[in-house]
């Protein structure tokens, strides 16, 4: 006889809060959303998508902290999370560690230098840091990249932002 895996049904439970979760984030629940995502994290601890949404959930009530906790765990279960090191940037902005959230756009550059969102957002981590030549250069490249992906709406957007540094 075969010995049952006592990871199958915990995994397969997780996967129902989860999925509970997805539904609560939607719906704009994000603390029920957390408590799903919470829930699914107690049966199997090793998934980058729990972890990431719940952070998700966390940034949206406002909870930098957690949130940061939340995208760090993602990471190192998945160092290939490019979402993770946008929204843990984007966490770490709205917390005013700048530097932080740099070293996070930059990061998911190496890995996709065509992230447009990532070189828009370091931009604005960089005014904020009145560092305005780097900030140009930034918005510049998102405004360029943007325009390859025929997204004229975002590179109009990011233009009309530089022309007001100007």
């Amino acid at each position: 006889a075969q010995t049952p895996n006592p990871a199958q049904p915990t995994r397969a439970s997780a996967a129902t809060y989860v999925k509970q979760g997805d539904d609560k984030y939607a719906a704009a629940d994000y603390k029920g959303a957390v408590d799903a995502y919470t829930q699914a994290l107690e049966l199997f601890n090793q998934s980058d998508y729990a972890y990431y949404n719940r952070g998700n959930a966390y940034r949206k009530l406002k909870d930098y902290k957690a949130a940061i906790a939340d995208y760090t765990q993602a990471i190192q279960i998945n160092p290939q999370n490019t979402f993770a090191y946008l929204y843990r940037g984007v966490a770490y902005q709205a917390n005013e560690q700048a530097e932080l959230a740099i070293a996070d756009y930059t990061a998911l550059i190496k890995m996709d230098e065509q992230n447009a969102a990532a070189y828009a957002k370091r931009g604005e981590a960089y005014l904020s840091l009145k560092q305005k030549d780097a900030a140009i250069a930034d918005l510049k490249q998102a405004a360029d990249i943007y325009k390859k992906l025929k997204e004229p709406e975002k590179s109009e957007r990011i233009l009309s932002q530089l022309r007001s540094l100007k």
